[in-house]
């Protein structure tokens, strides 16, 4: 199974539900996040912009994942464990 970076960012809290250490879960999960909100504070007193990999806003507003085929027709996209597959025709 290929490592998503969510899954490294994550490690310490799953690891920890996963062995019923609830504490240190939720003590991992508000160190992330503060260290995330303090990260989004920075980029924006720098005036950096986040840029994302994978997705892009369609002139409608709604995300889409930047690299589909364009050549193959995309009926909708399936979420399974936190993976995106397209499903074509």
């Amino acid at each position: 199974m290929a490592t998503f970076e969510s899954d490294m960012v994550w490690k310490e809290v799953n690891e920890a539900l996963n062995s019923g250490d609830e504490t240190t879960a939720g003590t991992k999960k508000i160190d992330l996040e503060n260290g995330q909100r303090r990260k989004a504070k920075e980029m924006e007193q720098n005036n950096v912009q986040w840029q994302t990999r994978l997705f892009e806003r369609g002139t409608d507003g709604e995300w889409r994942y930047k690299w589909r085929n364009p050549n193959t027709q995309v009926k909708e996209e399936a979420e399974k464990d936190g993976r995106i597959f397209p499903i074509v025709n």
